[in-house]
């Protein structure tokens, strides 16, 4: 799993993580060595805290090739 938690954003801004060249929340489909995943479905969850709480989205995404 692939953690992308830089300090806490205010609305509008953007954080680029300074030890990765993809931005937050983009996955290239590569694992943290650097080589390509499987193909198959992977799990991700997105958590954010706003002024009404936190807001949770999970999902499934799939890698074919």
């Amino acid at each position: 799993m692939r953690d992308l938690s830089p300090p806490p954003l205010s609305a509008g801004s953007y954080v680029r993580l300074p030890t990765d060249s993809r931005p937050p929340g983009l996955w290239d489909g590569r694992n943290a060595t650097g080589s390509l995943v499987a193909p198959g479905l992977y799990l991700y969850r997105v958590e954010v805290e706003v002024d009404t709480g936190a807001e949770r989205v999970a999902g499934v995404v799939g890698v074919a090739y």
